[in-house]
């Protein structure tokens, strides 16, 4: 699927899910109606929007870990994971992504198969512990 069609199917889905409707309205939509926000959200003038990555967990029917790094008030990088998922049943495959505060723009984590260094995998089970430390790990040492 590509990116148009993704924002596509995200903005659909907002659209129509109250819950995520009342969300927006609740969080300020600058005097814009839901369209005007969906329309944003669909030409790719909208980002950085957890209720964007909530509706693609749910569009794409995968839980969203999305690690990111701040400095807290002594100068330290302090690691944080937000999840998105199933509101009652759990997805049973994940993707983890890197969210640059900078840059405020998402990068996806893989990891690299070590039989075939060429391949990468980037959908993991939903409860591989392993992973989720891997990639902890990772943005912990390689990007602080």
């Amino acid at each position: 699927m590509v990116n148009k069609q993704l924002r596509s199917r995200v903005a659909d889905y907002i659209r129509k899910n109250e819950n995520l409707k009342s969300l927006v309205i609740k969080g300020g939509t600058n005097g814009k109606s839901i369209d005007d926000y969906c329309n944003r959200i669909k030409t790719g003038k909208l980002q950085e929007d957890e209720i964007q990555i909530q509706a693609l967990a749910m569009v794409c029917q995968l839980l969203i870990h999305v690690i990111s790094m701040k400095n807290n008030l002594f100068g330290d990088d302090d690691i944080h994971i937000s999840r998105y998922d199933a509101p009652v049943v759990p997805f049973k495959k994940c993707i983890y992504l890197y969210y640059d505060e900078e840059d405020k723009h998402y990068d996806s984590l893989y990891a690299i198969n070590k039989e075939n260094p060429m391949e990468n995998i980037t959908i993991f089970k939903y409860d591989d512990q392993h992973m989720y430390q891997l990639a902890t790990r990772f943005v912990q040492e390689k990007l602080a």
